[in-house]
């Protein structure tokens, strides 16, 4: 007895359903890394502002006893920003 053979339509369905589940493989991975990243991006956030808070913080503690002034917060903010831009363009 011969073996049947599967028809024209059948193999394309097959290769839809394959089509279909790569893509949506693909899809979930790109769906993940972005998660990934967005969670990345809020834990750097969340260092960066401990950074800054812990920075405010010395400068507070360190002039305790002379007044700061608020051109001590933009000199300590400006620097901050320069030293961040330097490792930047390091990259």
């Amino acid at each position: 007895m011969a073996k049947k053979r599967k028809s024209d339509a059948s193999r394309l369905d097959e290769v839809d359903r394959t089509m279909y589940s790569t893509f949506c493989s693909a899809a979930n991975s790109l769906s993940q890394i972005y998660t990934q990243a967005m969670s990345q991006q809020k834990l750097a956030f969340q260092a960066g502002e401990r950074h800054g808070l812990v920075r405010i913080f010395i400068l507070f503690f360190t002039s305790l006893f002379s007044p700061i002034r608020s051109s001590s917060v933009v000199n300590l903010i400006d620097w901050s920003f320069g030293l961040f831009a330097s490792n930047i363009a390091r990259i």
